[in-house]
């Protein structure tokens, strides 16, 4: 029988206490996590590929991003009708499109059934969703 085992490790990060003070007093809860997301153990226990990240940015607007397209639901409901087969992904951490929306969305096209559970995908080599 196989088992599945996390490896369970502490990173130990250095943080200004005069900078932590400040930011208790403003009740910035984020600050914490700027150090977290930014320091170089962290990133190499979460596996981020080196020079893929500059520095983490909380509520980064700045993507390149073009929304092409409103509402695909129909698209979906037109294709499946005809016995294409469609293959969905999601991230489970998207902000924007949450992976409990593109679910529900999914139960929206009655016609369909899932012949995989979800699983997590990869590009080169790390996990991108």
């Amino acid at each position: 029988m196989m088992t599945n085992k996390r490896q369970r490790s502490t990173v130990k990060i250095d943080v200004d206490e005069n900078q932590f003070r400040s930011s208790c007093l403003r009740e910035d809860a984020y600050v914490l996590f700027d150090y977290w997301a930014n320091d170089d153990a962290v990133r190499k226990a979460l596996h981020v590929k080196e020079g893929t990240v500059k520095k983490w940015i909380r509520c980064n607007y700045d993507l390149s991003y073009e929304k092409e397209i409103e509402n695909i639901v129909e698209y979906h409901q037109n294709i499946s009708t005809k016995g294409y087969e469609s293959f969905i992904y999601s991230g489970d951490h998207d902000m924007i499109v949450p992976h409990i929306s593109t679910e529900a969305w999914i139960r929206t096209l009655t016609n369909l059934s899932i012949t995989e559970d979800w699983r997590p995908w990869f590009v080169d080599g790390q996990v991108a969703g």
